[in-house]
């Protein structure tokens, strides 16, 4: 009986069998032999995660090839079972798959060889049964001489006892031992390095130690040079701090200027240090700190926060200086002194800042704001006491020059003051004083109520002029003091008693009345006659065009005149308006006043009819007789109507009630109306009895 027991899967005959058909099965023999020893490739189902392979009994079969091509496209590693379990044989397997997945070649349940996309492996089955495994054949090769032609990427330990010769690229991701000598891009050596020529590194250099460059003359010790020809930046100095547990005030680098003190010890003259202060993804903070050696001790002198940047931070007798063009001490810091100066050292060393100017007539300081919005520059002066107390000064701009002996003095000056600091009702007031005869005095105030006194630390009006009797407080005037034309005085001793102050009108003509003018535009608008009349638009009592009061006449004359221009056209003489709109008006002509008030369709929202007899018929219609007067006269009470034609009723500041009657009129025209429809409708009825 046949059998196909053999590793090639061939057909073993039998004693007395296949005698007809020898030579055939002979010769299929021979080319299953020939495709065992060649190449065959084997489909794997799309993103399988499992596949098999079978040899195939006495027939062709892909399986049978000693190199087996995979292909296919995965999408997650596969295993791979070659079948039967029993068979024992060498391949070589390609994984020709897409989709980067390993594949796994297996046997039985005993060990697997795994293969990377696109790499090729030797590996034996053992045939076991079921518990067959797969070996990787060349998992310790052992060669006498090794050649490759191209790359050689080695993903594990490299062992080599004798030269190591590279002709073409060597890429080690592991370690490299050499006890030798040799010539690589990047060497890992725990030993010394001792090289007598020029060391040529094409790649990084990374030492795990410090690196040390030492010339024995003045030629640079490191230079970095970058032949990069675009725009970014180059070459580039980085100090690397990789720590694994980064903190907030870890220092992250130093660099430090060292030399020999005449005791051959070794000083940090400078150091340049970088901290950092907040470690946080996202807000990271940083700051820089320099240091220079001053009396034996390295000492702060400027550093660099995200807050603040500060100068001389240890507090030592250091000055700063800014030199221009022309001035050395452009701007300077007086350690020593606590003082800052601008152009120049202060007049005074007292003087916490001060700016200088030698110009002519130039501006010395100047402050400037240039934003869009409708603020302007502020300049505050802030006393911040921790125990204010009333009339704290609280600043002073004061104005000094020199008098002819060299000595500086305060010409005027403007203080301000915190008349009281209590929380809530805080009050302040300025003065402004100046130098007379030697003697500094207050000559103005402004108090917190706004009041401006002169010549008074307590003003008790807006305007508050102090001054002895009978003394001229304010003089208006085109010449000498006869001729002025108003003054402003104190009543005199003995004289007006009740007049607080007095506006003298005065004349220099002999004789002449005295009068108060108002002008406008080169001529005058109003006149104030010695006896108490004003006249508006004349210069006499009751003149053409003019508007007169004259009160003080008891003789029956006319107190107001209204005159002008003899016309026959119709003209206002009093007119009320309400937002540039004429709500009524009193005008005439040479015959008739007419009183308007106004009524225009265009003002007005019509609502309905107004009423009529409903409001005449609640009216009612007193005789009365004036309290203050006697006179008797009819009328109605304005409490009553009220509360029936509303806005024909005014209440005044006192609480007294007047009255416009024209607003009657309009109810007693409806009650009129609605009396003639009455009439019309009863004579309609007589009519119809008639028989008219």
């Amino acid at each position: 009986m046949a059998t196909y027991v053999n590793d090639l899967r061939l057909k073993e005959i039998g004693t007395g069998e296949s005698s007809g058909t020898w030579g055939s099965e002979t010769n299929t023999n021979l080319e299953l032999i020939g495709e065992a020893l060649g190449f065959g490739t084997e489909a794997i189902t799309t993103n399988a995660d499992t596949h098999t392979t079978t040899v195939a009994d006495g027939s062709t079969d892909p399986g049978r090839a000693m190199y087996l091509k995979y292909t296919g496209t995965l999408d997650s590693a596969c295993t791979i079972t070659i079948a039967p379990n029993t068979m024992s044989r060498m391949h070589f397997i390609e994984n020709g798959t897409s989709g980067s997945q390993n594949i796994i070649i297996s046997q039985g349940t005993g060990a697997n060889v795994t293969i990377p996309a696109g790499d090729v492996k030797a590996v034996y089955l053992d045939g076991a049964g079921s518990g067959a495994a797969v070996t990787d054949a060349f998992a310790s090769l052992n060669v006498v001489d090794l050649k490759v032609e191209d790359d050689l990427t080695v993903t594990d330990d490299v062992s080599i006892g004798g030269a190591l010769t590279l002709t073409g690229n060597g890429d080690f991701n592991g370690d490299l031992d050499v006890d030798g000598t040799t010539n690589l891009d990047v060497v890992d050596i725990d030993g010394a390095v001792d090289m007598a020529s020029t060391l040529q590194v094409d790649g990084a250099i990374t030492s795990s130690a410090g690196a040390t460059i030492t010339v024995a003359d003045n030629s640079d010790n490191l230079t970095l040079t970058s032949t990069d020809a675009d725009g970014n930046v180059g070459p580039n100095l980085v100090l690397y701090r990789n720590s694994s547990s980064p903190a907030d005030n870890d220092r992250v680098g130093s660099i430090a200027f060292q030399a020999k003190n005449d005791a051959a010890e070794d000083i940090d003259y400078f150091t340049n240090n970088v901290q950092i202060k907040d470690a946080s993804d996202g807000t990271e903070d940083a700051a820089v700190e320099f240091n220079i050696m001053r009396a034996g001790s390295l000492t702060s002198m400027m550093q660099f926060d995200v807050t603040e940047t500060v100068f001389n931070d240890n507090s030592l007798d250091t000055d700063f200086r800014v030199e221009s063009d022309g001035n050395a001490n452009m701007l300077f810091v007086d350690g020593g002194n606590n003082t800052v100066s601008v152009g120049g050292p202060p007049p005074e060393s007292a003087d916490t800042f001060c700016v200088t100017d030698a110009g002519s007539n130039s501006v010395n300081t100047r402050f400037v704001n240039t934003n869009a919005d409708a603020n302007g520059t502020k300049i505050v002066l802030h006393k911040n006491s921790t125990s204010p107390a009333d009339d704290d000064e609280l600043a002073e701009i004061a104005i000094l020059g020199q008098d002819t002996g060299g000595n500086a003095n305060t010409y005027a000056s403007i203080r301000f003051f915190a008349d009281d600091v209590t929380n809530g009702t805080e009050d302040g007031s300025i003065t402004f004083s100046g130098l007379k005869a030697g003697a500094f005095t207050e000559h103005l105030r402004i108090s917190p109520d706004g009041f401006i006194g002169i010549a008074t630390t307590d003003p008790t009006a807006k305007l508050d002029v102090r001054g002895s009797v009978n003394s001229e407080h304010a003089v208006f005037t085109g010449g000498s003091n006869s001729g002025r034309g108003l003054s402003i005085q104190t009543a005199a001793s003995g004289g007006q008693q009740d007049a607080g102050v007095i506006f003298d009108a005065q004349d220099t003509e002999s004789g002449a009345n005295p009068f108060i003018a108002f002008k406008a535009a080169g001529s005058e608008k109003m006149r104030i006659l010695s006896d108490g009349d004003v006249i508006i638009g004349g210069t006499s009592l009751a003149a053409d065009g003019s508007l007169s009061i004259s009160p003080n006449h008891d003789d029956g004359a006319c107190s107001v005149f209204f005159d002008r221009a003899s016309t026959t056209a119709t003209s206002d003489v009093l007119r009320f308006e309400n937002g540039g709109s004429t709500v009524s008006q009193v005008s005439y002509n040479n015959t008739t006043v007419t009183y308007g008030t106004g009524s225009d369709a265009r003002y007005k929202n019509i609502l309905g009819e107004a009423k009529g007899l409903e409001i005449v018929n609640k009216l009612n219609p007193v005789n009365f007789e004036w309290k203050d007067g006697g006179e008797i006269q009819d009328g109605l009470i304005a409490q009553e109507v009220e509360k029936l034609i509303p806005h024909a009723v005014v209440v005044n500041e006192e609480g007294y009630y007047s009255m416009d009657y024209s607003k009657v009129v309009t109810p007693l025209i409806k009650a009129i109306q609605e009396q003639q429809e009455q009439i019309d409708a009863l004579q309609s009825e007589i009519n119809i009895l008639k028989g008219v």
